[in-house]
């Protein structure tokens, strides 16, 4: 199930729910072709405000986490915060539901973002040993940005897969 309640995007899976927030983009719409053929869907579209820094939050709540998924909701709706003040020097701040925070700071260095997670600053470097594109030989994983193709190498082993861009996808043995 899928809903949008306060310009959030609420989806209830099942025993997963998401809670959407979006950053600097215009009110969804309704795309309407093929609705014959998709008459149980509802396609959405949205487009950017400004190309800068755009995107969204997401919040996944559980049974455990959170009750039931209308208190999921409710509680995402009165105690989650996006604070958008600084976006345009690329700083996002969030409290989640739970109260636990997240910033997220552009970082045009390396493109990889400074992650502060409850006031604790994400450490890449401990993250690099198991997607290690960065050797000589691309292993163990390697996903070319917008290339569409994706390495593993591992064991011995080697698995390519590549999306053309006619949007076939070829598989290497």
């Amino acid at each position: 199930m899928a809903e949008i309640e306060d310009d959030l995007w609420f989806f209830k899976l099942e025993k997963t729910w998401l809670a959407i927030h979006p950053i600097n983009l215009k009110p969804y719409q309704e795309v309407i072709n093929n609705k014959e053929k998709y008459a149980q869907e509802r396609f959405l579209t949205t487009v950017i405000k400004d190309k800068k820094f755009y995107g969204f939050v997401l919040e996944v709540g559980e049974k455990e986490s959170h009750g039931t998924y209308q208190q999921f909701k409710e509680k995402v709706k009165k105690k989650s915060q996006l604070n958008l003040e600084k976006l345009t020097r690329g700083i996002v701040n969030y409290r989640g539901s739970n109260q636990q925070s997240l910033q997220l700071i552009y970082n045009p260095v390396n493109l990889l973002p400074m992650i502060i997670r409850n006031g604790k600053l994400h450490q890449w470097s401990e993250n690099f040993a198991l997607y290690n594109s960065q050797t000589k030989d691309q292993s163990p994983i390697f996903l070319d940005y917008k290339e569409g193709k994706l390495q593993v190498k591992v064991g011995g082993y080697e698995f390519e897969t590549q999306v053309s861009n006619e949007r076939t996808v070829v598989v290497s043995p």
